[in-house]
Formats: C-alpha cells, sequence, structure tokens
C-alpha cells in the first residue's frame, strides 16, 4: 500500500488508499474505531487492478457518530487465498461536525403514554420521522425548530407494543434513537 488517507468532507468522512500490485487482493474491509482499539466494519471494496499498476480506491462514511472528535480507520485486506493484513491507522478529526443533542422520555415508555422528543436545533425547518424495525414509515412531521431546545410530544397510543426507530433531521444533520414501547 503506497497511502491511506482520509479527511471529513461536510458530514462524512472520505477515505482514499492507493496500492501497487494488488492481484492478490480479493476486496478491503474499511475498518472504524471512536477510541482507536476497538474497530468495526463499516464497508467493503472489491479490488481492482493488476501486477505493477497503481489502483486508486474511495470509500464515504456517511454514517457518523455523534459527538466524537476523532474517528479512527484502518483496512483489512484480503487476499484470494483467505489471509489477510491489516494496514496503518488513520485518525480523522470530526470535532466541528453539527450535531444535535436528542433525547427520547421516558424509554421504554408505557402504552398510551406521551413522549417527550427533546433536541437542540437551529432555527429552521425540521423533520420527524417514525418508523417500525423494517423501515415502513409510520408517522412524519414537519416543523418550524426554535434555535436551542425543542419539544415535540409523542403519544404512544396509536402505536402497539414494539421497537421503533425515531429520526429527526435539519439540514444535513440527522439523529435517530431506538424507542420502545410496553404494554
Amino acid at each position: 500500500m503506497l497511502d491511506f488517507t482520509g479527511k471529513r468532507i461536510g458530514e462524512q468522512v472520505a477515505l482514499n488508499w492507493l496500492v501497487i500490485s494488488n492481484e492478490q487482493v480479493s476486496h478491503f474491509e474499511v475498518e472504524r474505531s471512536e477510541n482507536g482499539s476497538d474497530f468495526f466494519r463499516v464497508g467493503r471494496v472489491d479490488a481492482q487492478g493488476q501486477a505493477n499498476q497503481v489502483s486508486n480506491y474511495d470509500f464515504v462514511d456517511a454514517n457518523l457518530p455523534e459527538g466524537k472528535r476523532f474517528l479512527y480507520y484502518r483496512l483489512l485486506i484480503k487476499d484470494h487465498s483467505g489471509s489477510y493484513r491489516y494496514s496503518n491507522v488513520i485518525r480523522v478529526d470530526v470535532s466541528d461536525l453539527q450535531t444535535m443533542a436528542f433525547n427520547l422520555y421516558p424509554n421504554p415508555a408505557q402504552d398510551g403514554e406521551t413522549v417527550t422528543i427533546a433536541f437542540d436545533a437551529l432555527e429552521g425547518r425540521s423533520a420527524l420521522l417514525i418508523t417500525d424495525m423494517f423501515g415502513t414509515p409510520l408517522y412524519e412531521k414537519t416543523f418550524q425548530a426554535t434555535e436551542g431546545r425543542n419539544e415535540v410530544l409523542l403519544s404512544t397510543a396509536a402505536l402497539p407494543t414494539g421497537l421503533y426507530i425515531i429520526k429527526l433531521q435539519q439540514g444535513p444533520r440527522q439523529v435517530s434513537r431506538k424507542l420502545v414501547v410496553n404494554r
């Protein structure tokens, strides 16, 4: 591997690496860590290229965790034979990401109970989406948020017992949380 770099671009991290003579490489698994030691897979890129040829690879990590100063990345380089090796670890500064503090309470909620969705926002249009675990939209609401702390009240009376995803979006900023409704 000649080079492995990462850079935050907007609300994403763009990774790029150069490889020479990668005819034995099957694929690259992109791994991310929030602490520099515990890595998990966030994507896969199939190998291309041939012997004595420089190949350029890119991967965009668009699902970044909130509230982190740095994210760490490495590549698991897997050969056709099944053997593998790791690249060096790179650190990407994501400290100036625009994130929203977002809380749900009570959670878990009892059937019929009102859940408060509290979040910090900028002034502007916001969207709230509630889906089931299969991604089926159950409730959508667009509203004008004020700068600072905002609250939306949600009655669970129409939601059967189960697990739901509450998504809140304002411009490019998006956060989601799980909500449990019990009987």
